[in-house]
């Protein structure tokens, strides 16, 4: 009653003014309390990164092949006498086919004779040459005489070297009639008939290596970089590789003995539609039951980096094209990671960072986080 009589004793104008400075009064310490509140720290919720014990195993689909294969080719003009049919198994040295050798033979003949008559003749020459320097050594004949007989045993001299080349040729030409298999392998394709004239050069067969067997993989650019291998030379040494038992026809006990594969080459250009690498393993002799052509799995099997570990599902958020999470650092800043995401497993993401087991990654409160800001820490989540 007391204080509604005051007011009313106030003019109009004092009501109004007052009014103005409980409204200044209140706008002051609202203002005051939003800069308390932006002063203080982001509130989050952490949780602590954990080991991954695990390898890890992926799975490649290959194919047997051979690193080239083998082309026999005619080394001269003749005939050919024999061949053997496509699918003919071979060992090293054994005969493929035959070629005449009537006519190379009287060749080697005729180079004989005439090797023959070019060593006469330089017999001749240097007896020649040699008369000449005793009468010019008197002054009896000229020095052109002397000349042109030093010509004639050079002449013949370059004769015989040429025929001894020639002949050497005809030998290997001779050799060569008869083809062999330089390694154990298969007949996989004949271009040419017996009765057939052949020229140099020309195609006789193809063969298929049995015992120089590879497997070419499809290595998805994905996997190569989980399995650090782009960019790595040599190669990463701690990958192994196996076959799978079941899709290459092998024993278990061969299987448990673990064969493994060596990795022989990886192409570093990716296929522009499939982006997949090509990837070469070397098989050993206890695989040569595989066929060339035949389609197995391979696993390949990583072991445990430091750089892999699990953190929880809320840890990471998707920005753009990639994902992030935020480490807590023991001053209570905050640092942006951008891992890689090797698998998923329950409640976790499998990465590979820079984290390390018992670093603390925030899974509340990420939202506008600034990078080495302060923040309050209110727990771990359950």
């Amino acid at each position: 009653m007391k204080q509604q009589r005051l007011n009313h004793n106030l003019t109009p104008k004092k009501q109004v003014s007052k009014v103005l400075a409980l409204f200044i009064l209140g706008t002051c310490t609202a203002g005051n309390l939003l800069y308390a509140q932006a002063l203080e720290s982001p509130k989050v919720k952490t949780a602590k990164v954990e080991t991954w014990p695990a390898s890890l195993n992926k799975t490649l689909y290959c194919v047997v092949d051979t690193p080239q294969l083998f082309q026999g080719n005619s080394h001269s003009n003749s005939e050919l006498i024999s061949i053997l049919p496509i699918g003919t198994q071979l060992k090293a040295g054994d005969v493929v086919a035959t070629q005449d050798d009537v006519y190379l033979s009287q060749e080697l003949k005729q180079l004989a004779i005439d090797e023959r008559l070019a060593q006469a003749e330089l017999d001749y020459a240097r007896s020649e040459q040699q008369r000449l320097t005793v009468l010019d050594r008197k002054e009896m004949i000229s020095k052109a005489q002397l000349s042109e007989a030093t010509l004639i045993q050079t002449r013949a001299k370059l004769e015989l070297e040429s025929l001894k080349n020639k002949k050497q040729t005809l030998k290997r030409r001779i050799e060569r009639l008869t083809h062999r298999a330089p390694f154990s392998a298969q007949v996989l394709r004949v271009d040419a008939e017996p009765g057939q004239h052949l020229s140099p050069g020309q195609s006789l067969f193809r063969l298929l290596p049995l015992n120089q067997k590879r497997l070419e993989c499809k290595l998805p650019l994905d996997i190569a970089k989980e399995l650090n291998l782009i960019g790595q030379n040599p190669p990463n040494t701690q990958l192994e590789f196996s076959l799978d038992s079941k899709s290459s026809n092998t024993q278990p006990s061969d299987a448990n003995r673990h064969y493994q594969l060596r990795l022989r080459q990886l192409s570093q250009t990716a296929d522009i539609n499939t982006q997949n690498l090509q990837m070469y393993l070397e098989l050993h002799k206890q695989h040569s039951s595989l066929l060339t052509g035949q389609r197995v799995k391979v696993n390949v099997q990583q072991q445990q980096h430091s750089d892999i570990s699990r953190v929880p599902y809320d840890a990471i958020t998707l920005s753009g094209n990639s994902y992030e999470l935020w480490q807590l650092k023991r001053d209570n800043t905050v640092t942006k990671i951008y891992p890689h995401i090797v698998s998923t497993s329950k409640d976790y993401f499998i990465v590979r960072s820079p984290l390390r087991a018992g670093d603390k990654v925030i899974t509340r409160g990420q939202q506008g986080l600034k990078e080495k800001q302060q923040v309050s820490e209110l727990g771990e989540q359950s």
